[in-house]
């Protein structure tokens, strides 16, 4: 997951426990979980 989408360790174990329990929405201010696909995040406005 961190090399395939360049994400840093502790971001891709996020997105590993995101997919392994079917989730599929993130509440973030960081703009690299972007760049995982089917991931959908919700930044500040």
């Amino acid at each position: 997951m961190s090399q395939q989408h360049g994400l840093l360790s502790r971001d891709a174990l996020i997105v590993a426990i995101m997919q392994a329990n079917n989730l599929t929405t993130l509440a973030s201010n960081d703009i690299d979980f972007d760049r995982v696909p089917r991931l959908n995040r919700f930044g500040p406005v």
